[in-house]
This record gives C-alpha cells, sequence and structure tokens, in this order.
C-alpha cells in the first residue's frame, strides 16, 4: 500500500476506532438502562457497529485515493486495478479477522452461545469484500475521468493540424466511461448484446472504431465519426443477418437494411436510423460532396454514434 494513503488511513482508522468504542459504549449503557444487557438484541447493535467502522474503512480509503491520484500515480490497466483491489482487501481481511476474533472473545466472556454467529460474520465479510471491490472500480473509473479531462483540454488547446494526432494517442482512456454516462450502455453491456458476434479479433475492430467514432463526433471531427458510425452498424447488420441465417440480395448497407425489414427485425432501432447514417456512403468520396448541403454538424454526428446503440438494444 502506498505510503501516503496507509499514513491517512492509519490515522483515521485511530479517529474510528475511537469513535466505535463510544458507540459501543452508548450501546451498552441504552442496553443496561433497558434491562437488557448480554440479549441478543444489543450483540446486534455491536456487531453492527462494527460492520459499519469497516465500510467506512472503505470510503476512506476510495475518497484519499481519489484526492492524492496525481501524486500517487496510480496504474489504471486492468492489472493496476487487480493491485488496487488487492490492497483494500488485503487491509479490510485483517482488519476483520481481529475484528471477528474480538468478538467471539467478547461472546464467550458473556458466557453467550451463538451458533449463528460464524454465519453472520461470513456473511458481513462477503459483503465487504463486495464493496471493496465495487469501491476500487470507483476509484479506477474516476481517475480515468481526470486523465479524460486532461486529454481533453490539451485537445481543445490545441491547433487544429494537431488535434487528430492528440486524439488517436488519447487511445481507450477516452473510450467507454463517458459514453456510457452518455448513452446509457458499458463496454461489457454492449459487448453482450452483441455475442453473435464472435470473432474475437472483429468485436475489438467494432470497439475500437466506436471509441474512434465518439470521440471525433466530441470534437467536431462530423465527416469521419458518421461514416465510422455507419460502417460499424453495416457491419452489425451484416453479422446479425448471418447471426439469423438471412440472405440479403447483396452485400450493401442498404440491402442489409431491407432484409431486415422485410423479416420483421429490429423495427424500432432501423426506423430510427437517421438519413445520415443510412446513406453515409454517398458522402465517403470527397466528389460526392456537391454542395454545402452535405455538411454535417456536430449533431447529426452525435446521432449516428447513438444510432449504433439504439440497434445495439434491439438485438
Amino acid at each position: 500500500m502506498e505510503r501516503l494513503i496507509a499514513n491517512l488511513l492509519e490515522s483515521y482508522r485511530t479517529s474510528q476506532l475511537n469513535e466505535k468504542k463510544r458507540r459501543q459504549a452508548e450501546i451498552r449503557a441504552n442496553a443496561s438502562t433497558a434491562g437488557r444487557s448480554g440479549s441478543g438484541i444489543m450483540n446486534k447493535l455491536l456487531w453492527e457497529n462494527e460492520r459499519n467502522y469497516l465500510f467506512d474503512m472503505i470510503k476512506f480509503w476510495g475518497s484519499k485515493h481519489i484526492e492524492n491520484a496525481s501524486q500517487l500515480g496510480i496504474d489504471v490497466s486492468p492489472y493496476g486495478e487487480a493491485s488496487l483491489k488487492n490492497e483494500i482487501c488485503t487491509f479490510i481481511s485483517s482488519e476483520f479477522g481481529r475484528i471477528r476474533n474480538e468478538f467471539k472473545d467478547f461472546l464467550r466472556g458473556g458466557m453467550i452461545v451463538n451458533p449463528a454467529f460464524d454465519s453472520v460474520a461470513d456473511k458481513t465479510l462477503s459483503e465487504l469484500m463486495t464493496t471493496a471491490n465495487r469501491e476500487a472500480e470507483i476509484v479506477i473509473d474516476s481517475i480515468k475521468k481526470q486523465l479524460i479531462q486532461k486529454d481533453y483540454e490539451k485537445v481543445q488547446k490545441a491547433p487544429p493540424m494537431n488535434k487528430i494526432k492528440l486524439l488517436q494517442n488519447m487511445g481507450n482512456s477516452y473510450s467507454w466511461i463517458t459514453i456510457a454516462e452518455e448513452f446509457g450502455i458499458t463496454k461489457k453491456e454492449f459487448g453482450r448484446k452483441i455475442n453473435f458476434v464472435k470473432d474475437k479479433f472483429l468485436r475489438s475492430i467494432i470497439f475500437r472504431d466506436i471509441e474512434h467514432a465518439y470521440v471525433l463526433a466530441k470534437n467536431g471531427f462530423s465527416k469521419p465519426s458518421v461514416i465510422l458510425s455507419g460502417a460499424v452498424i453495416e457491419e452489425l447488420l451484416r453479422q446479425y443477418l448471418i447471426h439469423k441465417k438471412i440472405k440479403s440480395s447483396n452485400n450493401t448497407f442498404d440491402e442489409y437494411i431491407k432484409a431486415c425489414q422485410n423479416n420483421s427485425l429490429l423495427k424500432k432501432a432501423i426506423h430510427s436510423l437517421s438519413d445520415s447514417v443510412r446513406h453515409f456512403r454517398n458522402i465517403v468520396h470527397i466528389e460526392k460532396e456537391k454542395s454545402k448541403t452535405y455538411s454535417i454538424s456536430k449533431a447529426t454526428a452525435i446521432g449516428a454514434v447513438s444510432s449504433i446503440y439504439t440497434i445495439a438494444n434491439d438485438f
């Protein structure tokens, strides 16, 4: 564990232990006043107090990682995420083991037999580990957003000639966190929607092109964004028709759409496809842009990207 976080966590742990002990004394005093010292109700409240202490530690750990991300230089790769999860889970497991033993000694000291305690403790540990893993994911997502924002600011300040290169260098750091916020679908969820695409390399190309189409659209590169979006939709329709064992009259985007319409597939999604996406091949070649009527707005490009998810939601 990084020294900075370890020191902060230890300091917070000390303050929380004092608060936990104060709360313990309060619970016992209230139980004594009510004539319930040593009762199951009192024990339950004491255990919840221990449980809440550990959940607070997890939240504190996560918040401090986010606050100090720039100093810590946290790795946001899958390896880094696994390391971060291991860090908090190891801490919680150790702290939980100590608390569990202390509580069992307390039960024995009070001559209270509670055979259900072990199962309750195991359930609590499972909940804690799930929360710790989720908190680590929140930390990683938050740090990715910070990195994305920095990259975005560089792009906005860059001269037009340098923007494309900067966008390419951003790679996956931009991608699916922002996409999920805007369109309400995560990369994992989208992957499940297109599980009929079995080829791993093709799937990776689809994911890559969606990311690039989104980044281009958000930064005002409308034409390449629409072309990429259309290419993704075309390939998804082609793969879906193969999956459904349906043949189109020929291998064109429009024919794939007609095949879906003729077989009552994806009715809602097909109907909502914007003209700019359906006829994206009309603007692939420069000579096709015969007038300003072929210009594409940023809103249209965002709509084209959105059409990808509209289609996916109907698969």
